[in-house]
């Protein structure tokens, strides 16, 4: 990926300048941001997308919301060293192999162009969109589509922006299949996509084997953060498992009894529970910020999606 020196620039001192404040409030300690006002944050943000780096701006916005969470000041201080490690690994671009450095500059605000990218070595193979999630940010609205491959086994994520009161311009539906030809972004962990051609698929999809016990997905996930420690999310598929509520926390079990702790919910995971009826099911879902979020369910050959 080719970037312009001035920009290059630009992002290193972005990332000195942050490196000031996330050492003086460590320094002073957590407890104060719980103080400073609305607009401290607007103005460090805003500071950010003046040195190129739109992609920790994005975070340091979401950064006042995090602390009225539960456990909000140390689930910030696990937000602060991981744009840590990304402020020191940026200021040693030049010393790591391109893969890397391409990591680095998505995750700091850098967008590629699709061009470039559908020219890159395509995927083929027979996908199943096996679960989407939607969002928004200051009137972007996102969404994610995940996209499971039945011979390779490979997931995809097709990630997806509109503007406003605007639509997607693609329409992907979950417990839809395709044959065709997917081509990833590049990245040390491939993750992104783009689909290069399709036809829809009325045959039976083969699920891929998935993971039969939590630990077995936890350590995929440890080598997946090995090779690029920005993953954002990480996709699983999780076989013989069981949704228990304990209030007030949602937990998911797997076949040995191990605990994870499913993502916040407002609405519950209600629908999950009644598709379990107390019994063991396949369950597709996302681990992001040390929680799972469910996204469908696999069932006598059917998915069937618990997010809209």
């Amino acid at each position: 990926m080719k970037i312009d020196a001035k920009r290059l620039e630009s992002m290193t001192r972005g990332t000195e300048e942050l490196e000031i404040w996330l050492l003086d409030i460590l320094r002073e300690g957590i407890a104060i941001l719980e103080e400073v006002p609305a607009d401290y944050w607007e103005e460090l943000a805003a500071r950010m997308v003046d040195a190129k780096l739109g992609g920790l701006a994005r975070r340091i916005r979401t950064w006042p919301a995090l602390l009225n969470q539960k456990n909000g000041p140390h689930q910030l201080t696990e937000e602060i060293a991981d744009v840590y490690l990304f402020i020191q690994a940026f200021q040693r671009i030049d010393q790591l192999p391109a893969s890397h450095q391409i990591d680095l500059l998505i995750t700091g605000g850098v967008i590629q162009k699709k061009e470039p990218v559908l020219a890159g070595k395509p995927v083929e193979d027979h996908w199943l969109v096996t679960g989407q999630y939607h969002g928004e940010e200051e009137n972007l609205k996102y969404r994610r589509t995940w996209l499971l491959g039945e011979t390779t086994g490979k997931a995809a994520l097709l990630l997806d922006y509109a503007w406003g009161r605007n639509d997607f311009t693609e329409h992907w539906i979950t417990g839809s299949a395709f044959t065709g030809a997917i081509v990833y972004y590049p990245s040390n962990y491939p993750q992104r996509a783009l689909v290069k051609s399709f036809e829809l698929s009325k045959r039976p999809y083969e699920m891929p084997e998935g993971f039969e016990e939590i630990n077995a997905m936890l350590f995929q996930y440890a080598k997946a953060i090995a090779d690029n420690p920005w993953l954002f999310s990480f996709p699983c598929l999780l076989n013989q498992c069981r949704p228990v509520f304990q209030k007030p926390n949602w937990l998911l079990l797997d076949k040995n009894n191990q605990v994870i702790s499913l993502a916040e919910s407002p609405d519950g995971y209600w629908n999950l529970l009644a598709l379990s009826a107390g019994k063991t099911i396949n369950l597709f879902a996302q681990w992001e910020n040390n929680k799972l979020l469910p996204l469908a369910v696999w069932r006598q050959g059917q998915l069937i999606p618990l997010t809209k």
